[in-house]
């Protein structure tokens, strides 16, 4: 696989978060050898016997995976179908799913107020759009809209991003302002299509997929 990124400051971090996401053993090596006072750049690379150890933690961390896979496919209770489908460690799609339950629960213990006594409460979450024209006009969504799921997320560089589910066509899709409001990107088992999430982003998507599991 060759990675081709921009020759530019952008281009390198870039560059360093996708090392650092793809392969985790390999970019703490690299991280490692800079805090040990080494004289690395962009031409350079690691010692020939930290690489081979890097590698090899990598091939490790793959074949791990895969049999975890392998085992979880073999699986017909609900969370180990949810771990498989959305690739996650069995303890966290357990965490997810108690997570979607309790949120549940509370729905039912706290059901919504006829339409007409909603309309003359005040908004319960208001957000105004926080990026420049350049991203275009923000999606105009209208959370009360039924028959659909929202979610609303903020990361911590302070790009926003709406998520939608709808129950009757079973579609999910999120609008996000740093790859520009008019594009909505489809959520096809918990993972946005054509766009490389850092882990915030892809922790929200998870959630937001898990709190509508029920109904796929």
């Amino acid at each position: 696989m060759q990675l081709c990124l921009a020759e530019s400051d952008d281009g390198y971090e870039t560059g360093a978060e996708v090392l650092r996401l793809a392969f985790p053993k390999l970019h703490a090596a690299i991280e490692g050898s800079f805090e040990g006072g080494e004289s690395l750049d962009r031409e350079e690379a690691l010692p020939e016997a930290e690489l081979r150890k890097a590698l090899h933690a990598e091939l490790e961390r793959f074949f791990t995976g895969s049999w975890r896979r392998a085992q979880l496919g073999k699986k017909t209770d609900a969370i180990s179908k949810l771990a498989h489908q959305m690739d996650l460690p069995i303890k966290l799609a357990r965490k997810y799913e108690e997570m979607a339950r309790e949120q549940q629960g509370n729905e039912r213990a706290d059901p919504k107020p006829p339409k007409e006594e909603q309309a003359v409460e005040s908004p319960l979450f208001s957000v105004s759009n926080h990026h420049t024209d350049n991203c275009g006009p923000a999606p105009a969504i209208d959370g009360d809209e039924a028959g659909k799921y929202y979610g609303y997320f903020a990361n911590e560089f302070g790009e926003q991003a709406v998520f939608v589910y709808d129950y009757q066509t079973d579609e999910a899709s999120v609008w996000m302002g740093d790859t520009d409001w008019h594009d909505a990107h489809r959520v096809v088992d918990g993972r946005v299509e054509g766009v490389i999430l850092n882990k915030s982003d892809a922790a929200w998507i998870r959630a937001c997929w898990l709190a509508t599991a029920k109904r796929h």
